[in-house]
C-alpha cells in the first residue's frame, strides 16, 4: 500500500485533478491528498507573487471541494481534501482565522521564504557573502521552530528544504539538524518523507539521509508526499517512496489519523 499526502493540482502549480489522480490510480496509490499552495498574507508583496503565480485557493478552496467530491465519486482511492500552507509568524492570525473556516482534513505547513527570499531559489543567495548563507539557514530553523510550536499545522513538508538550494545546502551545520529534531520530539506534527527533489539535481529525499537517522532514533513517525505536480512525476516519485520504505523499514502514518 502506498498513500501520498502532499500531491498539488491546478488549484496551485500542478496539473487537472483527475490527470493526478488516473496517475495515482495507475501507480497503486490507495490514498491521496491535494494540498495545493496557499498563502493568506495581507503583506502587498506576497498577494502580488500569489496572483502572478495562480496560487489563490483561498479564493478557490470551495470550488475545488466540489471537484474532489466529484473525484471521489469517479476514481476507487481515498481523496483528502487538504492544503499547504506559507508559514510566516507574524500571520498566525490570519492562518488560523482561514484554517478554522475552511476545515480542511489536515494541514501542511511550509517555509518557503526567509526575510523574503524564495528558499528554493538560488538566484537570490549568489551574492550573499558566506557569512549571510550562513544566517540564512539560522533564519529558516529558526521559522521552522516556531511552525512547528505555532500548532497551526498537521504535517511539516520537506523539512531541510534549504538543502536543495545549491548556495545553502553547504552551510549547514550538525546544530541546524539536531535543532530540527529537537523541535519535533515530543511535537503534535508529523515531518514528511518527501520525494519532491529525488528526481532532479538535489537527488535526495527530505529529510536528508543524516536527518532522517536522527529523527528515527527518537522514535517520530512520518506521513509520504510525493510533493508532485505533474502525473509523470507522481508515478515516478510514489514508486520510489514505495522502495525506499521497504528498504528502510518504514510504516509511514496517516495525517488524519
Amino acid at each position: 500500500m502506498i498513500r501520498d499526502y502532499h500531491v498539488h493540482s491546478n488549484y496551485s502549480d500542478g496539473d487537472l485533478m483527475w490527470k493526478m489522480l488516473g496517475a495515482a490510480e495507475d501507480a497503486g496509490v490507495e490514498e491521496i491528498g491535494f494540498a495545493d499552495h496557499c498563502n493568506v498574507s495581507p503583506q502587498e508583496e506576497m498577494k502580488k507573487q500569489k496572483a502572478e503565480n495562480g496560487m489563490n485557493l483561498d479564493i478557490t478552496a470551495d470550488r475545488r471541494r466540489k471537484g474532489i467530491r466529484r473525484m471521489r465519486k469517479e476514481f476507487d482511492i481515498e481523496v483528502y481534501d487538504a492544503v499547504e500552507i506559507d508559514y510566516i509568524p507574524t500571520e498566525e492570525d490570519e492562518i488560523d482565522g482561514f484554517l478554522e473556516e475552511q476545515g480542511f482534513d489536515y494541514v501542511i505547513g511550509s517555509v518557503h521564504h526567509l526575510d523574503g527570499h524564495p528558499v528554493m531559489w538560488d538566484r537570490p543567495y549568489k551574492r550573499m557573502s558566506d557569512e549571510e548563507k550562513e544566517k540564512m539557514v539560522d533564519r529558516y530553523i529558526e521559522l521552522f521552530e516556531d511552525m512547528v510550536s505555532s500548532g497551526l499545522f498537521d504535517i511539516a513538508a520537506h523539512i531541510d528544504v534549504f538543502a536543495r538550494n545549491s548556495e545553502l545546502r553547504d552551510h549547514v551545520a550538525p546544530e541546524h539538524y539536531q535543532r530540527i529534531v529537537d523541535a519535533l520530539t515530543g511535537s503534535d506534527i508529523t515531518p514528511e518523507i518527501n520525494a519532491g527533489r529525488v528526481l532532479g539535481s538535489y537527488g535526495e529525499i527530505h529529510p536528508h539521509p543524516e536527518l532522517l537517522q536522527l529523527l528515527r532514533e527518537q522514535d517520530i513517525q512520518f506521513t509520504l508526499g510525493s510533493d508532485s505536480h505533474t502525473p509523470e512525476n507522481l508515478k515516478k516519485r510514489t514508486e520510489f517512496l514505495r522502495e525506499f520504505i521497504r528498504e528502510e523499514g518504514i510504516d509511514p502514518v496517516s495525517p488524519h489519523n
